[in-house]
């Protein structure tokens, strides 16, 4: 074979080859493509499902948007009316906020004209109080000085109670003594005893000068004695009267009748209107002045 032949049946040989490479290759590249585009198409079926699922649900939110929208909307209304509502709340509000302020004005008016009065009021009471003080402080000096009145009044109340006591007494013992005297002078006239010698006999006629103090004093049987610094030593004899007189003023409280008689010492009745006053270290004599 010539050499031509040669490359000629090699060409066709390659020719032969690549044709059968490119069969092969057209035809993968074809299943391929089917493939591709079963897959495409499988793929575009799901997507056209997808879409179709995605456009009902977004017709269902589309609905739902809807139905909230006009709930919204009529929720809205709603507020605003609520809203219209509360407006005309909040001016009655203001209104009577506005009255509230009128009327607190007017209220603090009277609390400033209330507050002056009351301070008022609180002077004028402070006032009278101090008043009221002064007249206690008064009254209380009053009743002070009134019950050192009465007490004053008392004590010379009993004074001269024990002063009528004593000028009684004195007044019993005078007249006493005027019927003993009229009696012993009928009885020394009737004896031949003439006045001069009456006169002259008188101090040998009454009990001597005899001064003593009383030692103690204590009631017997609710009668009060007292017991007195002179006795027998002193000629003191039973029956024989002293006077009783206070050692501080000399004022006279009364009479002791002596019933029993010791050496130094004697012991008597006691009669008179100051027998309470009669103590110890009052003095007792049977002559006054001496």
């Amino acid at each position: 074979m010539s050499p031509l032949t040669k490359l000629f049946v090699g060409l066709l040989v390659v020719l032969s080859l690549l044709q059968s490479a490119g069969i092969i290759v057209f035809v993968n590249t074809v299943t391929d493509y089917k493939n591709s585009l079963l897959t495409t198409k499988d793929t575009a079926d799901k997507a056209t499902s997808e879409a179709n699922r995605l456009r009902a649900e977004a017709d269902t939110i589309r609905a739902t948007a809807d139905q909230q929208a006009q709930q919204a909307a009529r929720s809205v209304d709603q507020k605003q009316q609520e809203l219209n509502r509360v407006q005309q709340q909040l001016t009655a509000a203001r209104a009577d906020l506005a009255k509230a302020s009128s009327d607190n004005q007017m209220q603090q008016v009277s609390i400033t004209s209330l507050t002056g009065a009351l301070n008022l009021s609180q002077n004028t009471t402070s006032a009278q109080q101090n008043q009221i003080n002064e007249l206690r402080a008064a009254n209380d000096k009053f009743a002070t000085q009134n019950e050192q009145l009465n007490l004053t009044v008392t004590d010379l109340t009993n004074k001269l109670d024990v002063t009528e006591r004593e000028r009684r007494y004195l007044a019993e013992q005078l007249t006493e003594l005027r019927g003993t005297s009229d009696k012993q002078s009928a009885m020394l006239r009737e004896m031949g005893v003439s006045p001069a010698q009456l006169a002259s006999a008188g101090t040998r006629l009454s009990a001597p000068p005899i001064n003593g103090v009383v030692r103690d004093v204590k009631p017997l049987f609710g009668i009060p004695y007292a017991r007195i610094s002179v006795g027998s030593a002193d000629n003191v004899t039973k029956g024989m009267e002293f006077k009783v007189l206070s050692h501080d003023t000399g004022a006279f409280l009364g009479v002791l009748k002596v019933e029993t008689v010791e050496q130094n010492e004697s012991t008597g009745k006691l009669e008179g209107p100051g027998l309470a006053q009669i103590k110890a270290g009052a003095d007792v004599k049977t002559q006054l002045g001496q």
